[in-house]
């Protein structure tokens, strides 16, 4: 496996960084010529920034090696970015490298949420002049993919493109097995399509056992779920029939549908079926995430309860009412917008978008589901290799029924990551010691201060 370098980012290392030489113009180009005819022999060096964690970087790896294959001779070099907040982590970079050229990655990792802030401040390039000439040149089919999964790295998900998407992250119900037999869960209710009450009435038996048995695994709150992540409100939101804004702009949040959505949310909190215990640690039964079924295996196998071994297994994300909708994202690469290795960045994200690319991320243990609809049967596919003890159909069931947050591109894209915020600051507050009517009005007067600055 070719050898990474890593550079831990420090901000005084940065500060001190002299490229003064280089010339950066006051805005990135928007319209600029490509270059699709790179010889495969080239030798070159380009630097990637991703997020300080170790599953990030092993899938960046794999990545790595499966590029150095078709282009041997490019060096790939990776910065790992530390620090709280990766978002602002970049902007830092981002305005010292106006000063000094040269601190910045030429490609950049970052998400469908965080995105919107890195496009909102013209750190990342419209790289929508490399798909046409992709799809020109035969190089690049957008039928292959998954259209609302694309859509996701667009300007205002609907607009040029600026990320392109490395997986397709469907939000589905992550758990251990074996303590929900021990807990005497009804399994017959655990299947793709389950409804809400059949997961709250699985918490209930959960919560029950745990508190039974409180002396000896030493927690009481069976689920582990991120309340305030816009995966995991915006489809309560959505399925219950609340909407953020109306047609014309203004805000919609102060109505019974959104209580009833922060009244099931709450309701998670008040009857004890959530705290601070870890999934992978074995401190919760439960996860609602998208990560990647084998990092979730490999942390429950690892444990174990009673006694026993803990098996790992997967369900869809619980159905809610006549209209059920089911979070997602992305997380993926832009390019810098300044970067004057563009033409060969490009090529890297186009890997990642090959099937060789999608495959090599399950060659390094991140069996994510593939963005390609090509890809998506896991009896067929690598993802699924090693994983026929495990229901992988929940992490595809229903994409149809995938809701992107995307209430907030009625406004300029500025304005995007603020309002994501906002939404995110009302679910804390309805789990906080604020009651649901508080809640809304303190988003509310958020959003009007958000939507009131200039863009």
């Amino acid at each position: 496996m070719k050898k990474i370098i890593c550079f831990l980012f420090v901000i005084v290392f940065v500060l001190s960084f002299a490229a003064g030489c280089m010339r950066v113009p006051e805005k990135p180009e928007e319209d600029y010529e490509v270059d699709l005819d790179i010889d495969k022999n080239i030798t070159e060096t380009i630097t990637i920034g991703i997020t300080n964690f170790e599953a990030e970087e092993i899938a960046t790896e794999a990545l790595i090696e499966g590029f150095n294959d078709v282009f041997p001779n490019v060096t790939v070099n990776v910065k790992k970015i530390g620090g709280v907040g990766f978002n602002q982590q970049i902007i830092n970079m981002y305005n010292a490298d106006l000063k000094n050229p040269g601190i910045m990655p030429d490609i950049i990792y970052t998400n469908s949420a965080d995105g919107l802030q890195l496009i909102g401040k013209d750190i990342l390039l419209n790289i929508q002049p490399y798909f046409d000439a992709a799809q020109e040149k035969g190089t690049l089919n957008l039928d292959d993919y998954y259209e609302n999964y694309m859509k996701l790295g667009q300007k205002g998900y609907d607009g040029d493109q600026y990320i392109i998407p490395r997986s397709a992250d469907h939000v589905v119900v992550q758990y251990n097995k074996t303590m929900f037999e021990a807990a005497g869960v009804d399994m017959s209710k655990v299947k793709n399509g389950w409804s809400w009450q059949d997961f709250l009435d699985t918490l209930d038996t959960l919560k029950a056992h745990f508190v039974q048995n409180k002396d000896t695994i030493g927690v009481d709150t069976p689920l582990e779920m991120h309340l305030t992540w816009e995966a995991t409100w915006n489809p309560i939101l959505v399925s219950n029939g609340a909407k953020v804004f109306n047609d014309d702009g203004s805000i919609a949040l102060d109505s019974a549908e959104t209580r009833k959505a922060l009244q099931m949310i709450q309701e998670l909190d008040t009857k004890g079926y959530i705290g601070s215990g870890g999934f992978g640690s074995g401190q919760a039964a439960i996860l609602v995430h998208s990560q990647a079924a084998s990092i979730g295996k490999a942390q429950i196998e690892a444990l174990t309860y009673n006694g026993k071994k803990c098996e790992y297994d997967v369900v869809s994300f619980p159905e809610i009412g006549e209209n059920p909708k089911v979070g997602c994202g992305v997380p993926g690469y832009g390019i810098y917008a300044r970067s004057q290795k563009r033409d060969i960045a490009w090529q890297f994200l186009q890997y990642v978008l090959s099937k060789e690319g999608q495959d090599a991320l399950t060659g390094g243990g991140y069996n994510s589901v593939p963005v390609r609809k090509d890809m998506a049967d896991p009896k067929t596919n690598k993802w699924g290799e090693g994983m026929d003890d495990v229901n992988l159909e929940a992490y595809t069931y229903n994409m149809q029924n995938d809701i992107p947050t995307d209430f907030h591109v009625k406004y300029d894209v500025s304005y995007s990551y603020d309002l994501i915020s906002a939404l995110g600051n009302m679910v804390y507050y309805a789990i906080s010691d604020y009651t649901i009517d508080e809640a809304i009005e303190k988003c509310v007067g958020e959003l009007k201060y958000i939507i009131g600055r200039p863009a």
